[in-house]
């Protein structure tokens, strides 16, 4: 799991909440999980529908498995 510093209270640049989704998607594709007997790259296993506020992991058969959202502020 992946973990940053996040307050929900406090307010943050567009800028700063971009990066904090460019952080969770090079983890994400980096990530490593053991199938079976081997272990696999889910940036190779898996695609990525990347958005502007948004990451969605799908699998090879295009078929959506998680996404995260970037809460837009009111």
């Amino acid at each position: 799991m992946a973990y940053f510093p996040f307050d929900r209270n406090k307010s943050y640049p567009d800028i700063e909440r971009y990066a904090m989704m460019e952080t969770v998607l090079r983890y994400l594709v980096d990530f490593t999980y053991k199938r079976r007997n081997a272990t696999e790259c889910l940036g190779v296993t898996h695609s990525f529908d990347v958005r502007e506020n948004s990451i969605t992991i799908k699998t090879i058969n295009d078929v959506p498995y998680l996404t995260i959202h970037l809460i837009a502020e009111e």
